[in-house]
């Protein structure tokens, strides 16, 4: 998996497709309580959208939604990269 600081890789999050929760809401929960519990710390880089898509097999929208919940929240800034 890609993504992080020096402070090592990023965690696992589990995906559950039989659950009965959307999985973009699992993300979102998922992440929030590692920022919480200070696992996932201030300024450190999370997967890009395609990364996360990739790695857990779900729909590129599914990031994209799991992604905006978190920024409308305030835990998590969007940089995206910026070509010259």
């Amino acid at each position: 998996m890609t993504g992080g600081t020096e402070s090592g890789p990023l965690p696992r999050i589990r995906v559950f497709r039989d659950l009965g929760v959307a999985v973009s809401d699992q993300i979102a929960v998922q992440l929030t309580y590692l920022i919480g519990q200070g696992i996932l710390r201030p300024g450190q880089r999370l997967w890009s959208i395609r990364q996360l898509s990739s790695e857990y097999g779900i729909n590129h929208n599914v990031a994209l939604v799991a992604f905006g919940t978190l920024q409308q929240a305030g835990l998590i800034e969007s940089n995206p990269a910026r070509y010259v």
